[in-house]
């Protein structure tokens, strides 16, 4: 009987043991069964996330491989257009390598023929110096204006320097050695008509860049020689202005190399009203008069035989008078010559705006 409650006991003993293994066992795996729930759940949040982000990428990759796919096509067809360019490339760049070597070669052309024209053109500038001053030159033979630079500088006076002192002049009496000179050139020059003389002018020009250059020049006849003072003294002839011219450098010389002081005296152009001209020369004096002095048309202004001055419109009118068969005068320009020879206008127009002037 004790045996058997031993046994018994025994049994419910380890039945119990089984029984608390069994419930510490349970209860470990519902503690693993929450646990894992736990993780459970956590995942399918996971799960979830990441299908969202699963169904984004998705929607990303599709879309990427269609901008893919656009982008290839669009590749292969830059590709093609490059291939396509490359070419043309090519051959522009042969194109310019032959247009290059044409290129320089114009250029080594054009920088010969440059030169040539630079040179061309200094010799054309030299040449039209040239012809500007042989014209100068040539006309100063025939064109009163032209010439008195030549016949009027101051060696051209010095050369009247012999007649001055023929003539018997003295520094004391000025007016007294004005007239012995104009006796002088009245007595020794006899009158006589000029030869034909040619007269040169640039009929036209060329233009290149901002210079003209002489193309054409032509010549016209025209009876004037005009005579250096020392020419006139030399041949002893000559017409008005050359007696003119002479009286004129006599007088200069005279009032600068003899008598030590200048005063004012005007070579005159004269017009009369046939149309034909003149030359005589003007000596104004204070107070509004002025003394003629013309050996070629044989006129001073003089009373009782010696040389005098008049009111200068009366002077003026007197002198248009002499020269009545000439029709009078019509016009007068009186000029002003300078050491060098160039000459200035101091008055012109009729006799009585003349007169004016020399009041």
């Amino acid at each position: 009987m004790e045996v058997k409650l031993t046994r018994t006991s025994a049994a419910l003993m380890v039945t119990a043991a089984c029984v608390a293994l069994l419930a510490v066992h349970a209860f470990q795996l519902h503690h693993d069964y929450d646990v894992l729930s736990s993780r459970y759940a956590e995942l399918q949040r996971s799960y979830e996330s990441l299908s969202l982000n699963y169904s984004r990428l998705k929607g990303d990759y599709e879309a990427l491989s269609s901008r893919f796919s656009d982008l290839r096509a669009e590749h292969e067809r830059l590709s093609d257009q490059y291939s396509l360019l490359r070419d043309s490339y090519s051959k522009l760049e042969e194109q310019y390598s032959s247009l290059k070597r044409g290129y320089d070669a114009l250029m080594s052309r054009y920088s010969s023929l440059r030169s040539d024209y630079e040179s061309l053109l200094e010799l054309s500038a030299k040449l039209n110096e040239t012809i500007t001053y042989v014209i100068r030159k040539a006309n100063s033979y025939a064109l009163l204006r032209d010439a008195m630079p030549r016949v009027l500088n101051s060696e051209a006076v010095r050369a009247a320097a012999p007649a001055v002192s023929d003539a018997g002049v003295s520094k004391s009496d000025v007016w007294g050695s004005i007239q012995r000179m104009y006796d002088y050139v009245a007595s020794n020059v006899r009158y006589a008509y000029d030869v034909d003389v040619p007269v040169w002018y640039v009929s036209s020009t060329v233009t290149l860049g901002d210079r003209a250059y002489v193309y054409e020049v032509r010549c016209v006849e025209c009876q004037n020689y005009v005579q250096s003072p020392e020419l006139t003294l030399r041949i002893r002839q000559g017409d008005c202005e050359d007696q003119a011219v002479l009286i004129y450098a006599m007088i200069k010389y005279y009032m600068r190399e003899v008598y030590g002081a200048e005063y004012a005296l005007y070579l005159a152009y004269v017009e009369f009203g046939s149309g034909s001209g003149h030359m005589a020369v003007f000596m104004p004096v204070q107070g509004g008069r002025v003394c003629i002095i013309d050996p070629a048309g044989r006129y001073l202004t003089s009373q009782y035989g010696r040389i005098t001055s008049r009111p200068a419109l009366e002077e003026l009118q007197r002198y248009s008078s002499h020269w009545a068969s000439e029709g009078g005068i019509k016009y007068v320009e009186l000029w002003d010559v300078k050491l060098d020879g160039s000459p200035s206008v101091v008055a012109k127009g009729s006799v009585e705006e003349v007169a004016r002037a020399l009041s």
